[in-house]
């Protein structure tokens, strides 16, 4: 799904998608919806902070991911490709790892996130 969306952008203005950056932010389906905006807020905002200010517009792109292993094994994906990302712990409520947020990433280097679905709220 995330793949034809991010295909059809592309083929609208390659010269400026190739620009464009994406940070996808991965949400656990397993969490109350209550929770879930918190939570990605928080991965997203630990990103910031370790991220240098991209110099091309950089969009955020909410995937869902189905549990806190499935996120674990995401991150363990994304290390062995070398993408920088945040994963946040919720220390409260037993919620454990909730979402993660990657840095930029620029379009052309994201085939790891084609087969995760759009967040559905």
């Amino acid at each position: 799904m995330l793949g034809k969306l991010l295909n059809s952008i592309w083929r609208k203005n390659r010269t400026e998608t190739r620009m464009n950056k994406y940070s996808y932010v991965f949400i656990r389906e397993d969490l109350p919806n209550t929770v879930k905006l918190v939570q990605s807020s928080h991965a997203c905002m630990e990103m910031a902070f370790v991220t240098r200010l991209p110099e091309h517009p950089t969009f955020l792109v909410a995937l869902s991911i189905k549990n806190e292993k499935s996120l674990k094994k995401l991150a363990d994906k994304l290390e062995h490709q070398n993408i920088k990302f945040s994963i946040f712990f919720e220390p409260d409520f037993g919620y454990g790892y909730t979402a993660l947020c990657t840095e930029p990433v620029e379009f052309g280097k994201n085939k790891v996130f084609e087969k995760y679905n759009l967040i559905e709220l």
